[in-house]
């Protein structure tokens, strides 16, 4: 099973957005730096798409009869979404950066950290 979540950017999710702006931008790309400064200054705007993996796993408990049972659970920063506060209205953003991984393109992650 798997599901995303969208959530603001957290200071130890930095490293994982800088390895998302390197691999997606490989040619102009922002700094650790940079990013570091926007999440002190925009964190409110600043998002993640947190990808996570549920596993379980099936035991036999007797012959003939299994079961599923939880195994694991794996979270993985799968996008981002870096913004700052629009000057026209309380209710607008200027959005400067947006990314998300190729391996998980085209599942809707963009548009989910757009809604939010």
């Amino acid at each position: 099973m798997s599901t995303v979540n969208i959530r603001m950017v957290g200071l130890e999710d930095i490293g994982s957005v800088h390895s998302i702006v390197t691999e997606c931008f490989s040619v102009d790309h922002y700094s650790r730096f940079f990013i570091s400064q926007t999440y002190e200054a925009f964190s409110n705007t600043f998002l993640v798409a947190e990808g996570v993996k549920i596993y379980s796993k099936e035991i036999e408990i007797r012959p003939g009869v299994t079961r599923n049972r939880f195994a694991g659970k794996e979270m993985n920063i799968v996008g981002y979404l870096l913004a700052v506060p629009g000057e026209q209205t309380n209710n607008t953003v200027r959005i400067l950066s947006m990314a998300v991984i190729p391996s998980e393109r085209k599942k809707g992650i963009g548009g989910k950290l757009l809604t939010v």
